[in-house]
């Protein structure tokens, strides 16, 4: 039988991860359908990245550094970055495009999460040492996390980040309508 500790790490890695995954789906077809290329662009896609760099930071140091202050100390200025960041992104956002009831839902999901697992892990494995070092080895299952969440995650982002630029060139290259 599996141990209480390893069962909060497993609903981590298995449940609240791919939750957020999915939140961040969502996320990116409600960008499409509202047409983020024609309305916020380039600017609300560079905040997304952003936000993607902060929670890459956070998953590093859960993943790849051993329990201690420090680790801790990157992935809660990582979660606060992240929040702070979709502030910003919905303050930009909000007029220049719609965001929809759903796409709200999805980003209370995407802001929750990332704090529930951080809270969890440090209940979990409140550290001993202050100094931070990297882990001996990575869990199979800590570099699977990393992989899918930089293509699963990243590649939208990237895409979307592209697909903004190409549409504000071309509306920027477009001949101004004639007023008579």
């Amino acid at each position: 039988m599996e141990q209480p500790d390893d069962m909060v790490l497993a609903f981590i890695a298995w449940g609240l991860y791919p939750a957020w995954l999915v939140a961040g789906g969502c996320d990116y077809l409600c960008h499409r359908a509202t047409d983020i290329g024609h309305t916020s662009g380039p600017t609300e896609s560079w905040l997304h990245l952003a936000q993607f760099g902060t929670l890459f930071a956070l998953l590093g140091a859960a993943l790849l550094m051993t329990p201690s202050l420090a680790a801790f100390g990157v992935m809660i200025v990582s979660v606060i970055a992240h929040t702070g960041l979709s502030v910003v992104d919905v303050a930009f956002t909000t007029s220049r495009r719609r965001i929809t009831v759903l796409e709200q839902f999805v980003h209370g999901f995407m802001n929750v999460i990332p704090c529930v697992a951080v809270a969890l892990l440090m209940l979990l494995q409140w550290p001993q040492r202050t100094t931070p070092a990297w882990r001996d080895a990575v869990e199979p299952g800590g570099w699977l996390i990393l992989a899918t969440f930089i293509v699963v995650a990243g590649l939208p982002i990237l895409e979307e980040l592209v697909r903004t630029h190409r549409q504000a060139a071309s509306h920027r290259a477009s001949p101004a309508p004639l007023s008579r």
